[in-house]
């Protein structure tokens, strides 16, 4: 199962930890429509103050935040939040 691409939909008070705890153990896709917060989390700024800018961007290896759906291709696991 660790090698089955993930992907959370949505990165608001329940998705954005969630994609960072996965991101510590393997590749996650982050998908959100809205354009401006997936600037900013790639930013390192989380407007709901509940991530520092350190841990948004210590996992840039690992995590992969994208408002363009095809980012969701080839994914096997989706986590909608």
């Amino acid at each position: 199962m660790m090698n089955k691409c993930l992907a959370i939909i949505g990165v608001g008070y329940v998705g954005l930890p969630l994609a960072l705890e996965f991101s510590k153990k393997r590749k996650v896709k982050v998908f959100d429509p809205f354009e401006d917060r997936i600037l900013e989390l790639q930013r390192g700024y989380d407007r709901n103050g509940e991530i520092g800018k350190e841990d948004l961007l210590g996992n840039s290896n690992s995590i992969n935040f994208s408002s363009d759906e095809k980012i969701l291709k080839n994914t096997e696991i989706f986590i909608i939040t």
